[in-house]
Parts: C-alpha cells; structure tokens; sequence
C-alpha cells in the first residue's frame, strides 16, 4: 500500500447509512488508507470514536444530527467537523459545538463509493489554509471536489448532484420503458439505455465535445432526432423539469426550517 494519504490522522464516521457506508467503501477502496485508522459508529461508541479521532464525520440524517452533536460537543475540541447532512448549515452546528469550531460542509453524492462522486465543498473561517487542503486531498480520493464560496450554494448541490443519480437513473429509466413498450425484453431495454448513457459520456469525454456540440452533430436537419428534440422543447420539459428542482430546492428550505424548530 502507497503511503497512508491519513498520515497519523484518524477519522470517525458516524452514521452508516447509504451515504456512511459509501464514503468509507470509497476511501477503503482506494488503497491510500489503513483500515484502522477509519472508525465507524455503531451508536452506542460515538463519544469513544470522538476522542479517538482527528476528524469527524457527522452522515446521520438531518433530524438526527442535532442529537448527536449535542451527545459529542464535550469531546470535539480542536477536532474538525465534516458534515453530510443536508439541509444542516454551519450555524447550526457552530451553535451547539461553539464559534472556534473547525466544520466543513460535504454535500457528496453516491458514487462516491466507487470513486466517481461529486464532492461539494464549503468551510467555516476556523479552518486553516493547510487544513483546507488537507481535508480536499482525503475527500479528493472519492470523487471531483467543488470548492463553494456561498453556503447556499450546497443547497444546490445537493439538488444537482445529491439528487443527480437517481434523476439520471430516472432519465435512463424512461428510454427503457419505452423500449419495453415496442417489445424489447426488459434486461435488453435495461442494458440498451445503460450502455447508450455510458457510451454517449465516454464519447463525449474521449473527444473533448460540449454537450451542444454532440447534440447538433447528431441532429441532422429535418431528421429524426430533430423531431424529437423539436418535441421536447414543444412541450416545455426543460421548463417543467426547472420546475421539479425548484420544487426540491423548495423541500429543503423545508427541512431547514424544520431543523431550526426542533
């Protein structure tokens, strides 16, 4: 194994949900990390991995993260705090742990476990420059970190990125079920629009294009993916899918007013 990227640090993650069990499965997997120098919650030891560890990884769900903040805050001292929960801003948590606590918002999406997330970045002014970058080369191992100058923009992010894999699967989702629909069998439909999703970012990828310019070389005038795409616009989808994110954006200010009630 190449040098311990950790160093002599270590990291507790609390919280092994989807997105706790992705973020240590990504930083196991990367080969740059001892195994031990990752301690994981089981809800009873919170307070145990706090004192043992450098860093702290808060990936509770929102409404839970007040509670175990308010169960840690003896231990946290000169610790830093990375925080997962959306919806949870630097506020809150300065408000519980104190002013001169070192936090870091994360707002990072499921293929983090395989390496391949978007990681959204966001610090409060305790935290070093050499801490900062620190912190980006650890969190660089599960994916492309975003470095954010406005907190509201994690908001975003959660609804860019956060939510982008299951929209995105959504998407995918559709072309299969249209497949299905003109009797393709359903692993066929499935593997059809995988494999089409897949290949169109590696193309894209691989030959340095823009979206717009891989979509005006396939859309031959008068052709059938003119067609479709006239259709698309006819009907407003661009319109209507600004309207769902705006409709998530809407669910989270939600929950962070729910958060400040409770």
């Amino acid at each position: 194994m190449e040098k311990d990227i950790l160093g002599n640090k270590k990291i507790a993650v609390i919280g092994a949900g989807h997105m706790g069990r992705a973020i240590i499965k990504g930083l196991v997997n990367c080969k740059k990390i001892t195994r031990s120098n990752i301690f994981v919650s089981n809800k009873s030891n919170n307070i145990l991995l706090v004192q043992k560890a450098d860093y702290i990884l808060i990936a509770v769900k929102p409404f839970s993260v007040k509670g175990v903040l308010q169960e840690i805050k003896s231990f946290t001292g000169n610790k830093i705090i990375l925080s997962v929960a959306a919806g949870v801003g630097i506020k809150m948590i300065e408000k519980i742990l104190g002013k001169n606590q070192k936090i870091i918002r994360l707002m990072p999406n499921i293929p983090v476990s395989e390496n391949k997330g978007v990681i959204g970045f966001f610090t409060n002014k305790n935290i070093s420059s050499s801490e900062k970058n620190q912190i980006k080369n650890l969190i660089s191992i599960l994916g492309k970190v975003f470095v954010v100058n406005k907190e509201k923009d994690i908001d975003f992010l959660t609804l860019i990125t956060g939510c982008g894999p299951a929209i995105s699967s959504y998407f995918i989702n559709l072309i299969s079920d249209y497949a299905i629909k003109q009797g393709f069998l359903k692993n066929q439909s499935i593997n059809l629009s995988l494999n089409m999703f897949k290949g169109t970012i590696n193309y894209l990828e691989n030959n340095n294009l823009k979206l717009p310019e891989l979509i005006k070389s396939v859309t031959t005038k008068g052709g059938v993916t003119e067609v479709i795409l006239s259709s698309l616009n006819k009907n407003e989808v661009k319109k209507l899918f600004g309207k769902s994110m705006d409709d998530g954006y809407h669910k989270i200010q939600q929950i962070k007013e729910k958060i400040k009630l409770s």
